[in-house]
Parts: C-alpha cells; structure tokens; sequence
C-alpha cells in the first residue's frame, strides 16, 4: 500500500509539474521572462506561490525548463525532416514550412531573452541545447548539400554550415508573424508562399533576373 501511494503521489506531481509548464509557456512566450511573473504562473494553474515552488525553486529555473522543452519539440520536426531524401533546397523548404507553422511566438523575444535575463550557467544551458537541438541538425544538412554540389561552401563564396544554419534561422525569425526586424506584416500566400519566399532568398538573394535580350 505504501508503493502504491508513493507511485500515485509521484504521478500526481509530475502531472502538476506538466500544468505549471504548459502555463508558464503560454505566459513566457506571450510577454517575455520579464513581464511574468511566478505568481501568474500558479494562478494560472490555481497553485498558491509557494506551491509552486514545490516544482521550480525560481523563476528562472521554470523558464529553462520551458525553454529546454521548447528546443526539444523544435529538435525532433527538425531532424525528421533534415534527414529525409531529396534534395536539399526541398528539405529547406519542408524545415521551413514545419517552423514556420510550429513556432507560435515571438521567437526574437525568445531567443533575447535566453541571452540577456538568465543567469550565467542557465545561458550556458540554453545556449548548449539551442545548439544541438537546432543549429547542429541544420548544420548538418547544409554539410550535406555542399558535399553534394548542391551549396557553396566557404571556399567558394559560401558559408560554413553552422553559419548557413545561422542565417536559416535569422530567415525563419523574419518571416514568422513577429519578424526580427520592422512591423507585423501580411504575407500573400500564406506559409507555403512565405516558406517558398524564405528558401528561395536564403540561396538566391535579392539579385533580379533581367531579361537584356
């Protein structure tokens, strides 16, 4: 009897724990670590404060958690998609179609936020998992289209993969609904056409075809 009523306590915190995250998620994403509050995040979840801190001793620490799981949600579409055949401008577009679509928040503040709020060791944290859950798939893929041909790599005139992994993701901010830079705009055409738009400048640029002839 005793096993039994550990093991359903045990279930009973970690659903809790699941509650508190998915509040603070919608919280963090929506205004930024600042902006929140502890205290919102158990009202959310009708938990007094100091409930709360049964499951996260900080704000911080609570704001890493939903950060890691964020990167970790991110880091299996993006290795699914990385990994199929075809070529490589068709897995950019699937990649950037999948973000475009999954990513429900201003990214930019995001990814700020993990940067300039957080304590040193949790940057660190972040930084590590940012790396390997997003950059690193990316990265690899970028090595695969240059083995390929199909990309130019540093010696001619490209970058290294984690640099085009870098600036894929830069893409992704700008074309989401809250881009890095200026006002919300609208975009004709929906996420295929924004996704179509972002792989197509990301290898072309903005240099215009002109038809001298």
């Amino acid at each position: 009897m005793v096993e039994r009523r550990r093991g359903g306590n045990e279930q009973e915190r970690e659903e809790t724990a699941q509650l508190i995250l998915q509040a603070a998620r919608r919280l963090f994403m929506a205004h930024g670590y600042r902006a929140v509050s502890t205290r919102q995040v158990a009202e959310a979840v009708g938990l007094t404060q100091p409930a709360l801190y049964h499951h996260f001793a900080t704000k911080e620490e609570l704001y890493v958690a939903v950060a890691l799981g964020e990167v970790a949600r991110l880091r299996a579409g993006i290795e699914r998609i990385a990994r199929r055949e075809g070529p490589t401008r068709e897995r950019l577009h699937g990649l950037a179609r999948f973000l475009l679509t999954t990513v429900d928040y201003d990214f930019p503040l995001m990814y700020h936020d993990m940067g300039t709020e957080l304590g040193e060791q949790s940057r660190e944290t972040l930084g590590a998992a940012f790396y390997g859950g997003i950059i690193a798939p990316l990265a690899a893929l970028f090595a695969a289209g240059q083995r390929a041909g199909e990309l130019r790599d540093e010696a001619h005139g490209g970058l290294s993969p984690a640099g085009g992994a870098g600036l894929f993701m830069a893409f992704v901010a700008h074309f989401l609904d809250r881009p890095l830079v200026g006002e919300r705009t609208a975009r004709p055409g929906g996420v295929e056409a924004s996704a179509e738009s972002l792989v197509g400048l990301l290898l072309e640029g903005l240099g215009a075809r002109v038809d001298r002839g």
